[in-house]
């Protein structure tokens, strides 16, 4: 249990979320981690919740190019003259 009082997520909590949701949840973290600092309360679970969810966000972006509006790197279009 992390000390805000919510359950950890797990991997697979993670994997079912939509885009959206998790990078609201990313936001929701780091804004908590923000918040806790200011009371000089632990932050070490949140920012490991942190952690977990970021290495999602850059899965899904690395692995689908599209997540998050982001485009994939990659070659430009062919313009014909």
């Amino acid at each position: 249990m992390l000390s805000n009082g919510r359950e950890r997520l797990r991997h697979s909590d993670l994997c079912e979320m939509s885009d959206s949701d998790l990078h609201s949840l990313f936001k929701g973290v780091k804004f908590s981690i923000n918040e806790y600092r200011k009371t000089r309360n632990c932050t070490k679970e949140l920012e490991i919740e942190c952690c977990y969810v970021q290495k999602e966000l850059d899965d899904r972006l690395r692995w689908s190019g599209t997540s998050l509006g982001i485009k994939k790197p990659g070659k430009r279009p062919v313009t014909k003259s």
